[in-house]
């Protein structure tokens, strides 16, 4: 492509070239080729750039944080759940004893009355079975 002077000479927008009368030009076409980007506004570019970079990773860096810091007092508030359940586990664990203990002693009682059981007025078969039920009772508390 030959580039050409152009000077304006009237109002009408008409023009005289300076040099070759045979060549059109297209001012308003856009197919010229752009200069290169210069050394400053590339520094400058490449500073923007990197100061967005920083930015947008300060904002993941902080986003992250908050679900981090969301995510421990969810796993702390499970902690003190698990917590809990494990202190009424162990209240029921002790509840249970307790009933089973009383249970225990309830028919250590009764036997206890079985053992201490006036016979004087049982019959010979009524000895027998009373005889072999002490037995029993005193084989199971070891006495």
């Amino acid at each position: 492509m030959v580039r050409t002077k152009k000077s304006r000479t009237s109002e009408s927008g008409a023009s005289n070239t300076s040099s070759n009368q045979n060549v059109s030009i297209d001012l308003d076409a856009e197919d010229e080729e752009t200069r290169p980007i210069g050394q400053k506004a590339a520094k400058r570019k490449g500073k923007s750039k990197v100061k967005s970079d920083i930015q947008g990773m300060t904002e993941n860096f902080n986003s992250m944080r908050e679900q981090f810091n969301e995510y421990k007092l969810v796993k702390k508030a499970e902690y003190e759940l698990k917590q809990k359940q494990l202190e009424v586990e162990e209240i029921k664990a002790k509840a249970a004893l307790a009933r089973s203990e009383a249970k225990n002693r309830a028919i250590m009682l009764r036997e206890y009355e079985i053992l201490n059981k006036d016979t004087s007025q049982m019959s010979a078969q009524q000895l027998i079975i009373h005889e072999r039920l002490c037995e029993d009772i005193r084989e199971r508390w070891n006495l």
